[in-house]
């Protein structure tokens, strides 16, 4: 998460997502079960 987008943060794939698209890939990041006690 950036508050700015600069040549920095896109040599590393960041981009750009208007509010619209950020709420929908947060709902369906939360939707998903997930665990951090198991290895990868």
């Amino acid at each position: 998460d950036a508050q700015m987008m600069n040549s920095h943060l896109e040599r590393f794939g960041a981009c750009t997502v208007n509010e619209q698209e950020y709420s929908l890939l947060l709902q369906k990041a939360i939707a998903q079960t997930c665990s951090f006690d198991e290895p990868i």
